[in-house]
């Protein structure tokens, strides 16, 4: 390590330099969003308008949310989201509360269906919670492009998903109950 860069001669101060300088936050607007991701949410919001897609719109200091809750054909209500940052380029989905464990019911054959789950979907991961709710949640790297339809895709895929996991799990409940 260099001696000098760390010594009190060098950095009297004692600031903190930056690694990489160019790499200084983003700017942000009176929302705290970045200009690409307010871009990426005018072009999602645009996209659903276009197709006539109803989501419920939310937002906290750091997230914007687009939900809604929809009845699978085997009977899950996951609450389907799609959460942008406000300030890193990226998109988490989830599929929320796909169905809930029932107390009594033994973890370990629930676990190993979980872990059969996330090695059959490859672009999901299915977790359970300490609420005992299975969740499946994904991320999408918006830094190699946006596409609002791939992420609304996505998004169905995971829908479809939470389908087969909520069948699955129901009856194994019933079998180890």
């Amino acid at each position: 390590m260099d001696q000098d860069r760390n010594s009190n001669e060098t950095n009297e101060d004692n600031k903190v330099t930056p690694l990489h300088p160019e790499r200084n936050q983003e700017e942000t607007n009176e929302n705290g969003v970045t200009e690409v991701q307010q871009q990426h949410l005018e072009a999602f919001q645009a996209f659903l308008v276009e197709k006539g897609i109803p989501m419920e719109a939310r937002e906290n200091e750091t997230h914007v949310f687009f939900m809604t809750q929809e009845k699978t054909p085997a009977g899950a209500e996951p609450m389907m989201m799609i959460v942008f940052s406000k300030t890193t380029t990226d998109v988490e989905l989830f599929a929320r509360t796909v169905t809930h464990v029932p107390d009594g019911v033994e973890d370990l054959p629930i676990l190993n269906a979980i872990n059969d789950f996330n090695q059959e979907f490859k672009y999901f991961r299915v977790v359970l919670d300490s609420d005992r709710d299975v969740t499946i949640a994904s991320t999408i790297d918006l830094d190699h492009g946006f596409n609002p339809a791939a992420i609304f895709g996505h998004s169905v895929m995971m829908f479809q998903a939470s389908d087969e996991v909520y069948a699955y799990l129901t009856k194994l409940y019933d079998q180890i109950q």
